[in-house]
């Protein structure tokens, strides 16, 4: 299922992550103490991503790319001090589709166009609350890679002569991306827990703000509110 950016589906997720936002000053608040939290984890998590309509510039590239779907992600944290640990994530971002229109040297093309990101990241994650209690917030930073893939399915319509001929492309890259992000663990077990996350993913390539023409018309920013389940070690 897909949802235009501009939809009540994808302005939820900037609303759950103001919530999100909200709740860490009561996260401060004294806690009973459980037992020490696991060293190391490995969670999977579900989510509503929004990714904002990247650039056009119409008569070049017509109808950009942008809304919202579901995303899943994996990640494994492992502590290096009290309050740090390294931490490694990798999303599936939603698919994302739009009707696109491409100026050609004696035509233009009618497209279909299908594109989803999936940034793989390392980093630190940082306690903003004791980590030992059954409930904290940890704030993520994250630097990685983005693939993205880009399929272009329709016509290609000439003038002269007058003709439309199927067309089909497939733009496969990786470029830089990085993320920012905070989580909530909730520890219902010594060992389980349930983490709403939030994370933002700012991704680079052709299609960042000030490239003319864009090659894909895409938003660089992917933003996410998920729920996981978290296993520790």
């Amino acid at each position: 299922m897909i949802i235009r950016s501009g939809d009540m589906s994808a302005r939820g997720v900037y609303w759950l992550a103001a919530a999100m936002l909200l709740c860490v000053p009561r996260l401060a608040t004294p806690q009973s103490a459980v037992a020490a939290a696991p060293r190391a984890w490995v969670a999977v998590s579900a989510a509503i991503a929004s990714q904002a309509e990247g650039d056009e510039e119409c008569p070049n590239v017509c109808g950009p790319v942008g809304g919202a779907g579901l995303a899943i992600g994996l990640s494994a944290s492992a502590r290096l001090s009290p309050r740090t640990a390294v931490v490694v994530e990798g999303m599936l971002g939603p698919s994302l589709h739009a009707e696109q229109t491409r100026r050609l040297a004696g035509g233009f093309l009618e497209l279909s166009v299908q594109h989803r990101d999936v940034p793989v990241s390392g980093g630190l994650k940082l306690a903003l609350t004791d980590p030992d209690l059954a409930v904290s917030a940890h704030a993520v930073a994250l630097i990685g890679v983005s693939r993205r893939r880009t399929t272009l399915v329709g016509l290609r319509r000439t003038s002269f002569p007058p003709s439309a001929v199927a067309y089909e492309e497939t733009l496969v890259d990786l470029v830089p991306a990085f993320g920012a992000g905070m989580d909530i663990v909730m520890r219902v077990r010594h060992n389980v827990a349930f983490v709403p996350s939030l994370r933002a993913h700012f991704i680079g390539g052709d299609d960042t703000p000030g490239n003319q023409p864009p090659t894909r018309g895409v938003g660089w920013a992917l933003f996410s509110v998920g729920l996981g389940v978290a296993v520790g070690f």
